[in-house]
């Protein structure tokens, strides 16, 4: 990885978890729903109805905080328990995203780890390890971010 880009990502997720982690959760689920919800087989996102979801980006101390309602991916303020937890670097994250290394190679080699309900953790790995990250660029999902992160974090 670009160490400019690794320091940037760590210095911004400094700033980014003494804040609260509604608006980026908004952000990831806009990305989710315009980018990768239609390559979801309907039978996992059926699965996935209704759980508290929480992704963390480990080196970043990052996390987002979502659930599948009604088919949508939708952004939970404060999710109480959660059903499953997906954990991984700044990196592992990118390069998935990025379609640089398989979800499969970083999960059994442990550095993705998913902590919860063995149902869903399954169902979302098998729904990672079908997805073709490849039809949808890192370029495409960073300008997407970028245009969905709430202009004002404190509102």
């Amino acid at each position: 990885m670009n160490d400019y880009l690794y320091r940037i990502s760590v210095a911004l997720g400094g700033m980014l978890s003494c804040m609260p982690t509604l608006p980026g959760s908004e952000a990831l689920v806009n990305v989710l729903n315009k980018t990768l919800r239609h390559d979801i087989p309907a039978k996992t996102l059926k699965l996935l109805e209704g759980r508290a979801l929480q992704a963390q980006v480990a080196d970043v101390g990052v996390r987002f905080d979502f659930a599948v309602c009604d088919g949508v991916f939708e952004a939970l303020p404060e999710p109480g328990e959660v059903d499953l937890k997906m954990s991984a670097t700044f990196e592992d994250f990118r390069a998935v995203i990025g379609g640089e290394t398989p979800f499969d190679t970083l999960f059994y080699s442990r550095r993705i780890v998913l902590e919860g309900d063995l149902d869903i953790g399954f169902a979302v790995k098998e729904m990672f390890s079908d997805m073709d990250f490849g039809t949808t660029s890192l370029e495409t999902v960073m300008q997407l971010w970028r245009t969905n992160m709430p202009r004002n974090l404190g509102a």
